[in-house]
């Protein structure tokens, strides 16, 4: 085959210029493909993989054994640094399936049906004497009746002297007398607190829009459109405000803070364009026996408003690397520490896109390392003192081995590859994400957090936005009280429904203190909730 080189020039050093810009397009474009191929390969796998972030050795060794020409390389390497590291390949043990049914809850109410022989069937066939019962074999069945709703039909009588006719002044007590109507939470209106608090928790915890709602009324003859549904939450949050405000006192005296934010649209926001996004922003804190979590709606994700929500905060407040915290650093008072979990995920995205095991791999296996003395700790049930002694004495030196592996690793991996990201991250947020070490009461990560703003999430889904700001705060209002019920071990339901039953009579600091669900009378609650409970 014949090259036509009459276009080239004839001078060799022209040439040799030629050819080393040839060869630098050409590395450059290499590199182009190789971070679009890891790009598409992540996008691949978190469209079509599992979801789950866990990643085992199995995961590890699999990506070797189907890249055995990636696998020479792997162990050329370990030749040149003179490791004597195998992979020893363990058979994947099956996860043994559990069995059997939980047994129904004790306070359910029970009726009892006793399926007997008849006498003639309770009689011998042999010599005609009857049987003697020897014992019984009992079952359980579940009924669900349909919701029970019943309307309260309230009659007050009025009273008038026949001899003055209605004619006695207001002075003496009325003309015509009539006993007065009891204390409501929402006057001359059809909603009771069982009511509310059945609307308020199929929305703020089982994530039921208002037009289902509405429409499962309609089922059963009911007639409650879901803008009166709207306006009830809206002033029941208004009810409820004393209680968050003692909420939010009560969080602000504690010595540890974990936030997080996720996005909001509001169609009728003033001077916004309903496309454009709000935000939601959860914080919490408290202490282990009486956590506390609270909701806080903002037109936008700017983090000038912490400064006035956290005033006279002392303490460790744990975010992710939104720039927006960043605001809070200067604060004497206030300590950042960062997340484990999100740098985690960053060396898990980076596993995820390669088809070989390597440095990715390597960097989940020594931050797994974190966790598992966190774990320790966590199944030893040790207080916050015991917990700093446990991470100084094993944390430190993992930390500062990652530290290490971080610097050398850095030169290696270009900064636009996933990797790359992953340890510029780590080393960026290094000292953040140290100081978790320094106070047992602190956690690894934020994961806490992001748990308690996921049914946001997931309610967010189903009604996609909020009408108004003034229904985003009252969203964020019972979200607020719902997910302090969860975290403190009481059912939404009937946790709403004692409180809005109680609510009209609280006076003082100390009676709305009461009605919150850290001090809520476990036994009084406990008695409420079943008392009306019969088969």
């Amino acid at each position: 085959m014949s090259v036509d080189v009459s276009g080239l020039p004839n001078d060799p050093q022209v040439l040799k210029q030629m050819i080393l810009d040839w060869s630098s397009r050409y590395d450059n474009l290499e590199k182009k493909l190789a971070l679009a191929t890891e790009e598409i390969e992540y996008w691949r796998k978190k469209i079509f993989a599992k979801k789950s972030e866990k990643f085992s050795e199995e995961d590890m060794i699999m990506g070797q054994l189907f890249n055995e020409a990636e696998l020479t390389e792997i162990e050329m390497e370990l030749q040149k640094n003179k490791t004597t590291e195998k992979i020893i390949l363990v058979p994947m043990r099956r996860r043994q399936k559990q069995g059997g049914r939980k047994p129904l809850p004790d306070n359910l109410p029970r009726k009892t049906t006793i399926i007997e022989l008849t006498e003639t069937e309770r009689m011998c066939h042999q010599d005609g004497k009857p049987m003697r019962k020897i014992g019984e074999e009992k079952s359980e069945k579940l009924h669900v009746d349909p919701i029970n709703v019943w309307v309260e039909e309230i009659i007050r009588y009025k009273y008038a002297c026949e001899i003055c006719e209605g004619t006695g002044s207001e002075d003496e007590g009325g003309a015509v007398r009539i006993a007065p109507v009891p204390v409501q939470l929402f006057p001359k209106s059809i909603a009771t607190p069982s009511l509310i608090a059945y609307i308020a928790a199929s929305k703020f915890c089982d994530s039921l829009p208002f037009y289902r709602l509405s429409r499962m009324m309609e089922r059963m003859g009911i007639s409650i459109p879901r803008q009166t549904m709207a306006r009830w939450m809206v002033e029941l949050s208004e009810l409820l405000q004393p209680l968050l405000d003692l909420l939010k006192k009560i969080m602000l005296t504690g010595s540890m803070l974990g936030i997080d934010e996720t996005r909001l649209q509001v169609l009728n926001e003033p001077d916004k364009a309903a496309t454009s996004l709000s935000y939601m922003w959860v914080f919490c804190g408290g202490t282990k026996e009486k956590p506390v979590v609270l909701f806080k709606y903002l037109e936008s994700r700017s983090g000038k408003f912490l400064l006035d929500f956290l005033a006279g905060y002392k303490g460790y407040v744990q975010t992710d690397d939104f720039s927006g915290y960043d605001i809070l650093e200067p604060i004497e008072e206030i300590i950042l520490v960062g997340c484990w979990a999100h740098a985690r995920r960053r060396f898990f995205d980076a596993a995820k896109a390669s088809k070989i095991a390597g440095s990715a791999h390597e960097g989940l296996k020594k931050i797994r390392q974190l966790y598992a003395i966190e774990d320790e700790a966590r199944k030893g049930n040790f207080d916050s003192d015991e917990i700093k002694s446990i991470r100084q004495e094993k944390s430190v030196p993992v930390l500062a081995d990652i530290k290490a592996w971080l610097d050398e690793k850095k030169h290696q991996a270009p900064p636009a590859c996933l990797l790359g990201k992953a340890i510029n991250y780590a080393l960026n947020n290094w000292d953040k994400l140290n100081r978790y070490v320094e106070d047992g009461k602190v956690p690894i990560d934020n994961n806490g957090v992001e748990n308690k703003i996921r049914p946001y999430v997931v309610g967010r889904k189903n009604w996609l936005f909020a009408d108004s700001p003034g229904g985003a705060h009252a969203s964020a209002a019972l979200y607020t009280f719902v997910e302090n019920g969860k975290a403190n071990g009481l059912e939404p339901y009937w946790l709403l429904r004692y409180v809005l039953e109680k609510l009209p009579y609280a006076k003082t600091e100390d009676d709305y203190k009461a009605l919150l669900p850290q001090f809520i009378d476990k036994t009084e609650f406990s008695a409420f909730r079943y008392r009306d409970r019969k088969p």
